[in-house]
């Protein structure tokens, strides 16, 4: 489960208590332990140990990534809540790796969360892989601060 600092700092003071945060490895982090700092000026935050070295230090991409997993994880919620559906996430097929792969009584079907640009050869390739293992490949287009658009 990821967490993210609340910034009022009389609720990030409640859920510090006597807990204890990682970096989430789940988002290709380092797995550290992480300190939460609450202090007087800056917005509560949780930050590496001094001397870390994780993909996950701040950076550009960072957001975006934790926006392109928690779709993902809301697309799993929303499928395995339906009766009869299953679903995986980063599932491996022909040399790629589909996001959500979503499974029905007779047929799987591969979504793709896709937030930055990509080629149409890209997404045609990509397609023709995902379509040999899954019955219906469909593309959700998220831009970086936009609304999605399906494919």
């Amino acid at each position: 489960m990821s967490v993210r600092a609340p910034e009022a700092r009389d609720e990030a003071r409640r859920l510090k208590g006597s807990n204890t945060f990682y970096c989430s490895s789940a988002l290709g982090g380092c797995g550290g332990e992480l300190t939460f700092a609450i202090g007087d000026v800056n917005v509560p935050h949780f930050r590496h140990q001094s001397g870390s070295k994780c993909a996950l230090m701040p950076s550009d991409t960072l957001g975006d990534r934790y926006t392109h997993l928690a779709i993902q994880e809301a697309l799993r919620t929303w499928i395995e809540n339906m009766p009869g559906f299953r679903c995986q996430l980063e599932v491996s097929i022909e040399s790629g790796r589909t996001d959500v792969l979503a499974s029905g009584p007779s047929f799987e079907v591969a979504l793709e969360v896709q937030r930055s640009q990509i080629s149409a050869r890209h997404v045609e390739e990509r397609t023709a892989r995902y379509s040999q293992r899954a019955s219906t490949v469909h593309w959700r287009l998220i831009p970086i601060g936009g609304v999605g658009v399906g494919v």
